[in-house]
Order: structure tokens, then C-alpha cells, then sequence
């Protein structure tokens, strides 16, 4: 859509789109996130408005993820898991010590912001795999010894 996102022109374009689909009549609901402009096309079409619940739940946690203590941690985790999937010595390295130690072989998650749950995965594989990590970082005939900083 080349127009600016309004309720308006989304609403055109959702209604047009019906048209062209032989769809006129058929939809009864729309879902989508809680911006205004959607909320706005929704009750324009005449849809029952469904306000995506996983977004919802998304907003509810952004404000938890900003608190000072909680965006340090997130911010080193993601250096970190960053740091270490960008290496293809250190990944064959940890899969080693993962069989060694009895681990499950679980890659680490990069999580993308805007995804509650991928943050979530991130740090849940950081803690499972924390003794492979720590025993990695530590080595230095594997890890720069100037990079063993970022262990959590």
C-alpha cells in the first residue's frame, strides 16, 4: 500500500480487496494488532474487531523487558549469543562439551525484540547450557581471552 496507513485508506483498501475477491459479505471479523489506525479500518468495514491476543500480551511485557535491570541482562545475553553463533569453533566446541556433560544439543536462540517468547527461548537456552558456556568462554585456546567478558 503506497497511501499513508490511515483507518480510512486501510479501510478502502480491506474493502476493495473484498470486492475483487467476491468476497463482499463473507467476513465478519478482522484480527489484527491494537494500533488505532486498524482498530479504526475494522469498525469502518464493519468487521467485529479482534484484537490480536499475542500482540496484547506483547504489550503487556514490553514495559518488564524496559526495566533498567532487565534490558542489561537482555542486552548482554543477546551480545553474547551473538558472539558465540557468529563462531563456527566455539559452536563446535560447545556441541562437544554438550555431549561430554550430558546436555541436550539445543542451538542458542537469538531472539528478535518485537518477540516476547524469543527472548524468552534466548535466555531459557543460556541457563540450560550455562556450564557448557562458562566452560567455553573460560578455555582460551578457544575463546580470545579479551572476549571471556561476557560471560554472563
Amino acid at each position: 500500500m503506497h497511501e499513508r496507513h490511515t483507518g480510512e485508506n486501510l479501510s478502502e483498501r480491506l474493502k476493495s480487496t473484498d470486492s475483487e475477491f467476491e468476497l463482499d459479505g463473507k467476513i465478519v471479523s478482522s484480527v489484527h494488532d491494537n494500533a488505532r489506525n486498524m482498530n479504526c479500518a475494522s469498525e469502518k468495514c464493519d468487521f467485529e474487531d479482534m484484537k490480536c491476543f499475542v500482540h496484547t500480551i506483547q504489550l503487556c511485557i514490553k514495559p518488564f523487558l524496559e526495566i533498567p535491570a532487565s534490558a542489561k541482562l537482555t542486552t548482554h545475553a543477546r551480545k553474547l549469543v551473538g558472539h558465540l553463533k557468529h563462531s563456527t569453533d566455539i559452536t563446535a566446541e560447545m556441541r562437544k562439551r554438550q555431549n561430554l556433560f550430558g546436555l541436550r544439543q539445543n542451538e542458542l536462540v537469538q531472539d528478535v525484540v518485537t518477540r516476547w517468547n524469543s527472548t524468552q527461548l534466548m535466555l531459557e537456552h543460556l541457563c540450560e547450557q550455562c556450564r557448557v558456556l562458562t566452560d567455553v568462554m573460560l578455555d582460551t585456546t578457544v575463546t580470545k581471552k579479551s572476549d571471556t567478558h561476557m560471560i554472563l
